[in-house]
């Protein structure tokens, strides 16, 4: 009797170690995976609606106008397509960009969950953003 739950115990713990090595190998995979570049088509249609904003359903979901400021920045397209570009303002502070994001309401609903919940607020033709950012 002894040695039948000796050889249960035992088939069971082979099994997990294999269910282990199994899973592990996967995540391990995963990891190191390189990720697939983008498809042409998927980057034509990035291109395409980061070259066209789409300022009208903009205004509507957040209800007020786009400030000229934002929409004449659009409209620099050399800018837009530049990635990893820095910003410095006259008293020294820099901000650097990785790359812009076409102003359309697809790039809205894939942001953060919290960031949907902004509150937008006019003020001299500037946003003011309030959100709770995740740490």
């Amino acid at each position: 009797m002894r040695v039948i739950q000796i050889s249960a115990v035992g088939a069971v713990c082979v099994f997990v170690i294999i269910l282990a090595i199994y899973a592990g190998g996967n995540w391990l995979i995963a990891f190191f995976r390189k990720p697939k570049a983008p498809s042409e088509e998927t980057l034509r249609r990035h291109r395409k609606r980061l070259l066209n904003p789409q300022c009208i359903d903009l205004q509507e979901h957040f209800g007020l106008e786009i400030p000229e400021a934002i929409k004449n920045f659009y409209a620099q397209t050399e800018m837009l397509m530049k990635r990893d570009i820095g910003f410095h303002s006259q008293d020294g502070k820099e901000w650097k960009v990785a790359d812009f994001l076409p102003a359309d309401i697809e790039t809205l609903k894939g942001i953060w969950p919290d960031l949907k919940k902004v509150t937008i607020s006019r003020s001299r033709a500037m946003f003011s953003a309030t959100a709770t950012i995740p740490p």
